[in-house]
This record gives C-alpha cells, sequence and structure tokens, in this order.
C-alpha cells in the first residue's frame, strides 16, 4: 500500500497528541491460553474472505485535519465530507487499493497531503502470504470495547520484504515503511478489531521522523450479496516532521458494494 505523505485519523475532530498505542485494556483472566498458529489462521482466512468479497466499495466520508508547526501553533486546518470509492488491486508482491475522493455537492477537493491512502488493505498484511513478513507473538487475550480479543504484536522481519505500506516523494520514488504494533483479533471469529501501527524507524527522504496509525474496524451488513464484511469505520493518524506536526481523521459511514448496496451502516459488535 502506498501513502502519501499525509495522514488521517478518526475523531469528530482531530487530536492534539499522537494515537495511544501503549493503552491498558482489561484482561479477560477465565481465557484459555493463547495459540499464536490458530489464532494466525482464523486471521488468514478472514483475510482471504476480505479479499474475495470486497473489490470495489464506496462509503461516504468525513476527512478532518490540522497542521501545527514545530511550537505548536496551527496554521491550518479544514473538514469536508467526500464520495469514496475503492477497488482493490492484486499487485506482484501485495495489494493495492486504487481510491478516489470527490467532495459532496458544496464540498471543495482537500489538498493531497491531507488524504491517507490504502486503509482498507492494511488488514490484509494478515493473509497467510504476508504473516511471515513479520515476527509475531500473542500478549494473551483483552477485552476491547466489551469484545474478547486476542492482542497480537507484531514487527516487520528483516530479513522479509517490506510490503504492507510505503510513502512516496514528490519526485515520486517509493520508500519502503517498516511497521511494529499490535492488532487485536475478535477471539470468537478472527476479525481484525482494531490496529495501531507506528513506523520503526524515521524516513529522511519524505521528511517523516515519526507517523502512527490508529484504525477501528466493525462489521457492515451488505443487503444485496448477504454478507458481513469487517471494514475501517474510522482511522487517526499523526505524523511528525521537521517543519511540524500533521493529524488527520477519517470515518466512513454509508458502505455500498460494487456501488449497487445502500444505506449500509456500520453495526456495532455484539456485546460479550
Amino acid at each position: 500500500m502506498v501513502f502519501p505523505l499525509g495522514l488521517s485519523a478518526a475523531q469528530q475532530s482531530p487530536p492534539d497528541k499522537p494515537p495511544n498505542t501503549r493503552s491498558v485494556f482489561r484482561a479477560h483472566t477465565d481465557a484459555p491460553k493463547c495459540d499464536l498458529p490458530a489464532v494466525l489462521a482464523q486471521a488468514g482466512v478472514r483475510a482471504n474472505e476480505l479479499v474475495t468479497n470486497i473489490q470495489n466499495f464506496t462509503a461516504q466520508e468525513r476527512i478532518e485535519f490540522r497542521l501545527l508547526d514545530v511550537i505548536g501553533n496551527q496554521y491550518d486546518a479544514g473538514s469536508d465530507d467526500f464520495d469514496y470509492n475503492a477497488v482493490l488491486v492484486r499487485q506482484p508482491h501485495g495489494y493495492s487499493v486504487q481510491e478516489s475522493r470527490n467532495p459532496v455537492p458544496g464540498g471543495r477537493p482537500f489538498p493531497i497531503d491531507a488524504h491517507d491512502l490504502g486503509l482498507p488493505e492494511i488488514a490484509l498484511l494478515f493473509l497467510p502470504e504476508f504473516q511471515t513478513n513479520y515476527e509475531m507473538t500473542c500478549s494473551g487475550t483483552v477485552v476491547r470495547n466489551e469484545r474478547p480479543t486476542w492482542m497480537i504484536n507484531l514487527r516487520q522481519r528483516k530479513d522479509r520484504p517490506d510490503t504492507t505500506a510505503s510513502f512516496t516523494g514528490k519526485n515520486g520514488v517509493i520508500y519502503p515503511a517498516p511497521l511494529k504494533g499490535r492488532a487485536w483479533i475478535a477471539k470468537d471469529s478472527g476479525e481484525v478489531v482494531h490496529l495501531d501501527l507506528a513506523l520503526m524507524h524515521s524516513i529522511p527522504p519524505v521528511h517523516i521522523q515519526s507517523w502512527t496509525l490508529s484504525i477501528d474496524y466493525a462489521p457492515v451488513h451488505f443487503r444485496t450479496r448477504n454478507i458481513d464484511v469487517w471494514l475501517p469505520r474510522s482511522a487517526e493518524v499523526y505524523r511528525e516532521s521537521e517543519s511540524g506536526r500533521a493529524f488527520t481523521s477519517h470515518r466512513f459511514t454509508d458502505f455500498r458494494l460494487f456501488a449497487v448496496d445502500i444505506n449500509q451502516e456500520p453495526t456495532p459488535p455484539p456485546s460479550r
């Protein structure tokens, strides 16, 4: 996946600090010991289903951003609504999402550096052919949004290709973005419920000192095919560079599959 030099987030207003990737969650003490191979196998099945079910979808997207200088003064901010379209495309070394964002009537185009590209395919890092690109360990079961989940720690391996994310410079050169972070995987289904990711090191050619991404997923029911698919409900990204900090947020609603379904809203996960 290819990210331009922008960021993104998903609250009603972008935050004043990076996403909290060190949150402590309540342990589910009655859970059995984590069987990492079984957890990853189930997550791989769900990732394959995502590829099968989602080749082309649309949604309504709300984008908000804030730009701060090196001493913390805000010098730009904005928000608007967009008609969003994503097409999943198989590449030689992974997948990419060809995205388009068109302002709703009365809206205005955003500068491209306020956009994040590739959010829908981030969870595809759990495809069986890509899992080996990461060192993964299991911290056990924790409760996230009242849902029992396995917390998986992941870190890009130095001896494997960086295929999950990259940044594109103004000259068109693509720079791989090795990632580390955590994933919350539903204990009962293997669906990715939440992802917190961060760059393992700075990328000087694109002036990135630090970058973090936090994505919440929710089940979306597509009536015309009678399927439920977990898709990004919101995303929050923070970027720091020599010129300052950037916060951007995305919120997705009204998903439509193959431009056919209407009024598809994320539904809250069942309580456990």
